[in-house]
Parts: C-alpha cells; structure tokens; sequence
C-alpha cells in the first residue's frame, strides 16, 4: 500500500497454527516514512473461553516523532454456576492514532473506544449483569457535554417467572 502520510507500506503476515485451539498471526510491517510497526492476533478457544489480542506497536513513528500503539482484547469466560464474565476494550496510544493508520472510514470515524467488563448470571428465571464501562476519547473536539460518561457500577435485575393458571402469563 501507499499513503501520503505513511508513505509505501509493505507487510509479510505469518501465521501460526499453534494448536487446534489455538493461533496466532504476527504481522510486521514497514512504512518507508514511519518506520517499522510490530503486529499481531491471538485468538483462543477453550471449553470455558474464547478470546482475541490484537495489537499493533510502532516503536518510532519518524513522522509522529514518538511511539504509536493500539491494543484491543475481547474475552469471554464461562464460570461456575451460571456465571460469566465478559471483557472488551480497546485503547489507543494518541487521538490521532486512527487517521494516521486506518484504511477506510470506519477508524477515521471512531469518536471514541469502548472499555467494559460485565460479570453477569443467567439461570432459568433470573438474569443479573453487573458491568463497568470507560470510554477513551478519541475525537478531541467533542463537546465535554457530548462525550461519553462512564458507568460504575451498573448493574441490571430481572427475573422472568409465569404467573395464573398454568403460569402462562
């Protein structure tokens, strides 16, 4: 690839079929104007869990004049007795991140980068979900008032039991 900012872009994937559950792809790349950007994606699946780690890392962004990284994580863990707990988060190492380095709209569109974790339970009538939530704010020119608030805890209740004859309301 070539962009104006990054200039002629080349990189080698190499993937890894580490196990059966199991991979990994390591993905450098070279920016003739940036420098060299170290990349990957862990990907797992378990009995109990799946998940993904997805990172890039440039050390020296010759044009940034300081290091660059983004990091993104999803997991999902199955616990004992109906519980489960749920972690999604991205960050960002600048607000500039993605204009310098996406490839199409939808990264150069991001205002701002969900962080959550939720621990919930599900059991034939109850469901409860207690969840932490933070935003990085990548558009600086969102209003303070428009930006997204954090919410901790929250935490959601409900229970679904039939009521009457035959419990078929």
């Amino acid at each position: 690839g070539n962009t104006s900012t990054g200039g002629a872009e080349v990189s080698v994937p190499y993937y890894f079929n580490i196990a059966p559950n199991l991979d990994f792809t390591f993905d450098p790349t070279e920016y003739s104007r940036r420098g060299a950007d170290v990349g990957g994606d862990f990907r797992y699946l378990t009995q109990r869990q799946h998940g993904e780690l997805d990172w890039d890392y440039l050390p020296d962004d010759a044009v940034y004049h300081g290091e660059r990284s983004r990091v993104k994580l999803t997991n999902v863990t199955e616990l004992p007795d109906n519980f489960r707990l749920t972690l999604d988060g991205e960050n960002v190492s600048d607000t500039s991140y993605f204009e310098d380095f996406s490839t199409g709209p939808e990264g150069t569109s991001t205002p701002f980068l969900d962080r959550r974790a939720v621990l919930s339970y599900r059991d034939l009538h109850w469901n409860i979900q207690g969840m932490a939530q933070q935003f990085q704010t990548i558009d600086s020119t969102l209003p303070l008032d428009e930006r997204p608030y954090a919410r901790v805890p929250d935490l959601t209740v409900s229970a679904d039991y039939g009521w009457g004859p035959g419990e078929l309301l």
